[in-house]
C-alpha cells in the first residue's frame, strides 16, 4: 500500500493555513510550489511571499493510502474552510 501525504501551506507572515494540497514527496512539491509559474490564486500568493524573501510553511496535516487520497484531500480542504480559512485552492 503506497502512502501519500496530505499537506497544508502556511503564510509565514500571518499564520493561517492558505492552502491544502497531496503529494508523494513533500521536500519536492514544496520546491515546486516555489517554481510554478502559472496564473492561480495560489501561485500569486507565493510570488507575493518570495517578493518579501519569505516562502510558504508546509506541514503535513495527515498520511493516507494512496487509493483514497482525493477523499481526504477534499475532506481537509472542507474541514479548514468550516473553520473559517480562507484557502487559495481552485
Amino acid at each position: 500500500m503506497k502512502i501519500l501525504y496530505i499537506y497544508a501551506l502556511t503564510d509565514p507572515i500571518d499564520g493561517l493555513v492558505k492552502y491544502i494540497g497531496m503529494t508523494n514527496n513533500p521536500k519536492r512539491r514544496l520546491s515546486e510550489h516555489l517554481i510554478d509559474k502559472t496564473l492561480t490564486k495560489k501561485n500569486n500568493w507565493v510570488k507575493s511571499l518570495i517578493k518579501k524573501s519569505k516562502k510558504p510553511i508546509m506541514d503535513i496535516i495527515d498520511e493516507v493510502a494512496e487509493s483514497n487520497v482525493e477523499y481526504w484531500e477534499k475532506y481537509w480542504i472542507a474541514q479548514f474552510k468550516a473553520w473559517g480559512f480562507k484557502l487559495k485552492n481552485g
